[in-house]
This record gives structure tokens, C-alpha cells and sequence, in this order.
């Protein structure tokens, strides 16, 4: 992972970026495998404009938490908040895929921008929809420098 961090007379914008191609490490339980990383989290004022944040990318991971089975994950589009620094968007979607074609969309564009829906289906196949508070996703999209 990568962290830049830049001043622009005053203003600071902090951006994690991870990259990898291919990760594995092997546990008696099964091996933790994660491929086509390629995610990014931003937030700050940059250069004097509005602050702004950000959350985009994607990888797929197999592991133990997993049940040992594939998911794929995809920022189909940007988590963004335009207005301000904080971690809960406006915008953005994202896709979580499993390989027996269930999939758990996250819709941050619902009107609400202190939740966002959630929606479970299996193919086409909607199984269930809901509006949650973001602060129930928050540390698990967002990098932190602690862990």
C-alpha cells in the first residue's frame, strides 16, 4: 500500500493507494488469496478547492472468512463526497460478486446521504433491499493507518 500526503499552501490531501497482483498465504483452515487489487481512498482539501473524499477500485480475495470461496469486488462507480471530508458519500456503488452469482450491491445514491441501501440478490433474483447507516460500513471501506 501506498500513502501520499501533500501540502498545497496550507491544504493537505491524504491518499492510500494498493496495488497488487497477485497475494497468497497459507493456513491450515485454507489459504488467503487476493488478486487485481487495485483500490484508492482519498480525502483532504486539495490545493484550496472544496474539500472533497473518495473511494474507488476493486480486488477479488478467497479465505477462510470467506467460507473459502471467491469474491469479487468492484467500485462500479466512485464513492464520492464532493462537499466535504467525511467518509460517508453521497455517491458511488459498489459490487460485491461470489461465484455462485450472489451478489450484495451497496447504492450510496438513495436520497439519503447518512445511508446507503443495500441489496442482496442471487442472479437476477433480488433477495433483499435495505437502507443502512453508513456507520455500519465505514471502517470496513476505508483504509486506516492503525491496522
Amino acid at each position: 500500500m501506498n500513502r501520499s500526503y501533500s501540502t498545497c499552501k496550507g491544504d493537505s490531501f491524504d491518499t492510500w493507494r494498493a496495488g497488487l497482483a497477485h497475494y497468497e498465504a497459507g493456513r491450515f483452515e485454507g489459504a488467503t488469496i487476493m488478486s487485481d487489487v487495485d483500490t484508492l481512498f482519498a480525502y483532504g482539501n486539495e490545493c484550496q478547492t472544496q474539500d472533497r473524499a473518495e473511494l474507488s477500485g476493486g480486488f477479488s480475495v478467497q479465505a477462510p472468512e470467506t467460507g473459502n470461496k471467491l469474491l469479487t469486488v468492484t467500485v462500479t462507480v466512485p464513492f464520492r463526497n464532493e462537499a466535504s471530508q467525511s467518509r460517508t458519500f453521497p455517491i458511488g456503488r459498489m459490487l460485491i460478486t461470489a461465484g455462485d452469482s450472489t451478489t450484495l450491491l451497496l447504492d450510496a445514491d438513495n436520497g439519503d446521504p447518512a445511508s446507503l441501501s443495500v441489496r442482496l440478490a442471487n442472479g437476477d433474483t433480488v433477495l433483499q433491499t435495505t437502507n443502512e447507516s453508513w456507520d455500519l460500513w465505514l471502517d470496513v471501506l476505508t483504509f486506516d493507518e492503525t491496522n
